[in-house]
């Protein structure tokens, strides 16, 4: 059992956003991979529909240029603040 619940319809969505990036850039699987520095077979798999980690939802938010539209996680201002 996940211990996140997952929303189908936006995993689902942002699959066939990452693959109609890819296709409008010409792009292969392994091409979107090199860009994205997501790998091959976690793209595969975004693009079936199944949810990525955290990291390779970031990485694809920035290559799909949607990471000015998710925010700031929570609490990183303390960390910039910190330093860290």
């Amino acid at each position: 059992m996940s211990r996140h619940p997952v929303d189908h319809d936006a995993v689902l969505a942002l699959g066939h956003v990452v693959r109609k990036r890819r296709e409008d850039l010409g792009l292969s699987l392994r091409g979107a991979a090199d860009v994205s520095g997501v790998s091959f077979t976690s793209i595969c798999r975004v693009e079936r529909g199944l949810p990525p980690s955290f990291t390779n939802f970031v990485k694809l938010s920035r290559w799909l240029g949607l990471e000015d539209q998710l925010g700031a996680p929570p609490g990183s201002e303390q960390k910039a603040k910190a330093g860290g």
